[in-house]
């Protein structure tokens, strides 16, 4: 046992109530520990429901703590466990009941234990392991006799549960202080029995399965086994995660990234880098490319090698494949004649989208791109009927603001997100996420039209294609000039450059304001001005652009608004910076919020969070007959990443919280706090590795957020920061500027230089987000071609 961990053996008495922690599941029960009849003690740790069984005993890995209840001020002793086996036990019950355990299915009930106990007592175990003749001799006496295949099932059973406990005890020492999540060992043994401990010593790798067994600490394990630093498996994993752990959002790289990847992980050992690379692509965890130079077309022969992630670059290809084939499909969208109220521009732009089964719409604020969609909708209505038309959008909050758009216009119809209309299905014990709608069970529409599209990336565009049953028809509405998807891809993009039909609004329809106005100036490349809904607040300094913003959110609150719900601060960057999200959100709890706080706890009751991650957690309260209610089989609710909640109640170890659009009120348990936020990254994801944030949960402050983390959502008033840290520099361009702006519905306050933002809105950087979706559009669009003639 290693020295970290303590040892303890209890029998589990009952179960008083279970919950969820940021670690897996958490079952609370009351054990008499090490065969003392004392007061009983609290145990807790991650386990499966009805995996601890009344009445059995166990031997418990971990470590004592003392936890003082906030309520009561009363301090007891708990133990907290990190893994657990069956254990052999000592009085009557327990071996009766750990044999009829073994047992089960092998004709072995209770009379059969009771007999064997009163035969040979505390060794009766060890009996029926090792001597099943005298055991078997010894039932048949007392009239309870067995067949001889029981009889040795039964043996296997037994030996099983013991080389069980002894690879569990292996494993424990093996994992333990890697950083890996504490379910790791007892996830191994459920994948691999009692051979588990020997899998992971030959390949820690396999370890990658699980969710938050990341290459790096695998990698480390693999290194303290004094395994061979040159194997090829090893050289071929270090270049798959140069590629899937790069947060650019490109889909493809040179080869030399995956090179130079090898090169910094095995250094010291001997190199075979086109070995490790084909390893790679034959166990599909990279592909390979070949382009005529840098741009053109794909070619088996080209002179360019780029390399990808392997399911990455599946999910472009499938979608390329997908999309090829729609486009020879019939067209039936309705007649631009049918479609009322639409006037100037917009018929002859929609007329160009609507000239395949793929019809994209484009425009930016103030174009009426919306308006349009809409009276297309009332058409699509009378042609094929409300309920053959599916509508989607990437957030929660998009879908709300959509279906109240809908409804303004007289359209019953409720844009639901992508999650809640393909159906999530999660793999929690391997960290995937798979959809219920695909090839195999396609949604029943006839029309699916997505909103916000531009922040759909490439593995969730694929998602949609898989589930669009043949015929279907698809109107994809977007900004093109807005911030590319946080995943990998720009499918947008990429469609529209394939030649997909596009038709793009470009005319500002009247009285839209100093908002709309540069947003379409900075679009076109123009100098933008502010104006009456457009501020500028002219400075560069930070300490005097935080007085700026407490100043703004002061004048809102005189406004009459709420300057937590009605207000969003957008920052450039996470941390590093005096203006980064992190430091901001502390300025703007202690001026919003002055509620005595929970000592250890990061939130405080009326504070504003955000969720970092997609995932479940346990329900306090719910609207369950909402449609976009999701729970998974242990009827915990979904929340998704970038949704907003207040804080209701706080203790040391867990906050409660309250979601809308469905409404939800969640319990959020915490871990021990990582500071894994200390990153210049916009989106400030989670590395592979798994790491927690700062608060111990998912969850963070939300008075200050990413600009990336809240598109698609929108705000009375939006208060964006021109920070002139570098870190900013490199994140913050045309459509950054563009995009935050656009998140205001009333007024948008810009407080920084305007050489700053001017300087910003000078770089692009979606072209520079290298993907292959119109070459392999192209190249299948091409084939078909072919194969008609």
């Amino acid at each position: 046992m290693p020295a970290q961990l303590e040892e303890i053996t209890a029998e589990f008495l009952y179960e008083t109530h279970r919950f969820d922690n940021v670690d897996g599941d958490v079952i609370v029960g009351s054990a008499h520990a090490n065969g003392t009849l004392n007061a009983p003690i609290t145990i807790k740790g991650p386990a499966e429901i009805d995996e601890l069984r009344i009445r059995h005993t166990y031997r418990f890995y971990g470590r004592w703590s003392n936890y003082t209840n906030p309520r009561t001020k009363e301090t007891e002793k708990q133990f907290h466990f990190q893994t657990f086996v069956i254990a052999q036990p000592h009085n009557r019950e327990g071996v009766i009941a750990y044999l009829r355990h073994a047992g089960q299915g092998f004709g072995f009930g209770a009379a059969r234990a009771a007999a064997l106990w009163d035969a040979f007592g505390s060794d009766a175990v060890r009996m029926m392991r090792e001597n099943s003749e005298v055991a078997l001799a010894n039932l048949r006496s007392r009239g309870l006799p067995m067949d001889g295949e029981s009889v040795r099932q039964m043996v296997e059973a037994l030996t099983r549960e013991q080389s069980l406990e002894n690879c569990t005890i292996e494993l424990t020492e093996l994992l333990t202080g890697r950083g890996l999540p504490k379910t790791t060992a007892r996830k191994a043994i459920q994948e691999w029995g009692n051979l588990a401990a020997a899998v992971i010593r030959r390949d820690p790798y396999q370890l990658m399965r699980f969710r938050n067994c990341g290459f790096k600490r695998c990698d480390q394990l693999y290194l303290h086994l004094r395994l061979p630093p040159g194997r090829l498996k090893r050289q071929a994993l270090a270049a798959w995660y140069a590629l899937a752990s790069n947060t650019e959002g490109h889909t493809w790289f040179p080869r030399r990234s995956a090179e130079f990847g090898i090169r910094a992980t095995v250094a010291g050992a001997e190199l075979q880098i086109d070995k490790a690379l084909d390893v790679g692509r034959r166990a599909r965890v990279i592909a390979e490319l070949r382009t005529d130079g840098l741009a053109g077309p794909i070619t088996p022969a080209g002179n360019y090698v780029w390399v990808a992630e392997g399911t990455k670059a599946r999910n472009e290809s499938q979608l390329a494949a997908m999309v090829a084939d729609a486009m020879t499909e019939a067209c039936n969208w309705p007649s631009i004649d049918r479609i009322e109220n639409i006037d100037g521009e917009q018929p002859a732009r929609l007329a160009e989208a609507l000239t395949g089964p793929i019809a994209i719409l484009g425009g930016s604020p103030g174009t009426g791109k919306t308006f349009v969609a809409a009276n297309l909708v009332k058409s699509l209505i009378q042609h094929f009927g409300q309920a053959e038309i599916g509508i989607g959008a990437p957030t929660g909050k998009a879908a709300v603001r959509l279906t109240e758009a809908l409804q303004g216009y007289g359209i019953g119809l409720r844009a639901r997100t992508w999650h809640s209309l393909l159906g999530v299905e999660s793999a929690a014990d391997r960290g995937g996420w798979g959809f219920k709608h695909c090839e195999a069970n396609p949604l029943p529409f006839k029309v699916l039209i997505g909103d916000e599209t531009s922040m759909n990336d490439t593995d969730l565009a694929a998602s949609i294609f898989r589930a669009r049953a043949k015929g279907t028809h698809v109107l994809l509405v977007g900004d093109i000039n807005q911030l590319p998807p946080v995943g990998h891809g720009a499918p947008l993009r990429d469609l529209i450059a394939a030649g997909l039909p596009y038709g793009e609004l470009r005319e500002i329809r009247r009285n839209s304001g100093g908002i709309v106005e540069a947003c379409a100036a900075i679009r076109d490349g123009r100098r933008w001005e502010p104006d009456d809904n457009l501020n500028l607040v002219e400075t560069g300094l930070p300490e005097q652009q935080i007085r700026a913003v407490l100043k703004t959110l002061a004048e809102a609150r005189a406004a009459g608004l709420d300057p937590v719900w009605d207000c969003q601060v957008l920052a450039a960057v996470n941390a590093k910076s005096q203006l980064s999200r992190k430091e901001l959100n502390k300025v703007l709890q202690a001026e919003l919020n002055q509620r005595p706080g929970v000592a250890g706890q990061p939130f405080r009751v009326g504070d504003k969070i955000v969720n970092t991650k997609n995932g479940y957690f346990p329900i306090f309260d719910a609207d369950t007959s909402d449609e976009e209610m999701r729970t998974n089989e242990r009827g915990e609710v979904y929340v998704a990443n970038g949704e907003l909640a207040e804080v209701i109640e706080v203790e040391e170890k867990l906050t409660v919280a309250k979601l809308t659009g469905p409404h939800r009120i969640i319990k959020i348990p915490r871990g021990k706090a990582v500071d894994a936020s200390d990153s210049d990254s916009h989106e400030g994801n989670a590395p592979l590795d798994g790491d927690k944030p700062a608060t111990g949960c998912s969850w963070e402050l939300g008075y200050c957020l990413s600009v990336h983390k809240f598109q698609g959502s929108e705000s009375e008033w939006a208060i964006v920061l021109g920070d002139e840290y570098p870190g900013a520099k490199m994140v913050c361009d045309r459509a950054w500027c563009y995009t935050a702006i656009s998140r205001a519905k009333k007024r948008c306050v810009m407080i920084g230089r305007k050489s700053t933002f001017d300087s910003m809105c000078r770089r692009q950087s979606l072209a520079g987000r290298k993907t292959l979706l119109k070459e392999q559009i192209l190249l299948n669009l091409a084939k078909a071609e072919l194969a008609s003639m």
